[in-house]
């Protein structure tokens, strides 16, 4: 038997060897590839013929048909005898379609093999390509496996950078937020310097004010003196009217000499207020310097 497998289950050697005993006895003539691929029920006509071929060399009595039964079936079918000559002649027709099945079926299988051993050829080479291709591949997997591990110890020194750039920013947001308090307590401080300034500044602006009020209070008392010295005659009424606006001229000028420093330091506080911070204590209701009230004010 050939060495290949059939593609139908129910092609075997044995059932080919009944199929064709049964044909043969039951037609009394030689079985035909379709006929036995009918008996059996199945499979390619190229099983059929490899299988034929291998009975015919093991038991070849089993296509060995009987003379008279041949004659009877035949007498029976054609209505007369049987030539004994056309018999021998499609025996040999037989015969020669046999060896010629069996020089195909083997060529057939010489094809096979060569296929096969062409498609070994092929796999050796495939295998060769795909060992060489492998080496090449554990060589590249050796050299990425080298390069993960450069990758893994910068990504690890990427990490400390990382925690030590994370740590400088909170300690930067620490000093960020009390640079911020600081900043938040220098504008409080500035708003309160400005608003000691802005007293400072009224309460010059009030006694330059008050100053001026004096000044033209002490014209005025310089032009009643005039008028009342051109208008009294009388000796005793003129004295009595200069004495008593000496006193008053005398008054007047004590209390503008009082004022006048009064001004001169308001100005200077005021002054100082706008360039740097009056220390807390020393400042009168208005933001002024406390001072002594001058007598008779």
């Amino acid at each position: 038997m050939s060495c290949s497998q059939p593609t139908h289950p129910l092609i075997t050697h044995e059932s080919v060897s009944e199929a064709v005993s049964k044909i043969v006895s039951k037609d009394h003539a030689y079985p035909s590839y379709r006929r036995i691929r009918a008996e059996i029920g199945g499979g390619s006509l190229r099983d059929v013929s490899r299988f034929i071929h291998d009975i015919r060399k093991t038991a070849p009595h089993l296509f060995v048909i009987q003379k008279g039964a041949v004659s009877a079936s035949r007498d029976a079918f054609a209505g007369g005898p049987v030539d004994v000559k056309s018999c021998a002649a499609a025996d040999q027709m037989r015969c020669d379609i046999d060896g010629a099945l069996t020089a195909f079926i083997a060529s057939i299988d010489a094809m096979r093999q060569e296929e096969r051993l062409l498609a070994a050829e092929q796999h050796t080479t495939a295998l060769a390509a795909l060992q060489s291709e492998s080496a090449a591949c554990r060589s590249e997997l050796h050299t990425l496996t080298a390069e993960i591990a450069e990758q893994e110890q910068g990504y690890e020194d990427l990490a400390q950078e990382h925690d030590r750039i994370m740590e400088d920013r909170n300690q930067l947001a620490v000093t960020v937020a009390e640079q911020g308090a600081a900043l938040t307590r220098m504008s409080a401080e500035i708003k309160d310097w400005q608003r000691q300034a802005a007293d400072a500044q009224a309460a010059v602006e009030t006694v330059n004010r008050l100053l001026s009020e004096e000044k033209a209070a002490l014209l005025r008392s310089s032009l009643q003196l005039d008028q009342l010295r051109s208008e009294l005659t009388d000796k005793h009424q003129v004295e009595q009217a200069l004495d008593e606006a000496r006193r008053e001229n005398a008054r007047l000028r004590g209390r503008l000499e009082v004022l006048e420093p009064l001004a001169a330091t308001l100005a200077a506080s005021a002054h100082r207020e706008a360039g740097g911070k009056v220390k807390p204590g020393k400042q009168g209701s208005l933001g002024l310097p406390a001072m002594a009230a001058p007598p008779g004010s």
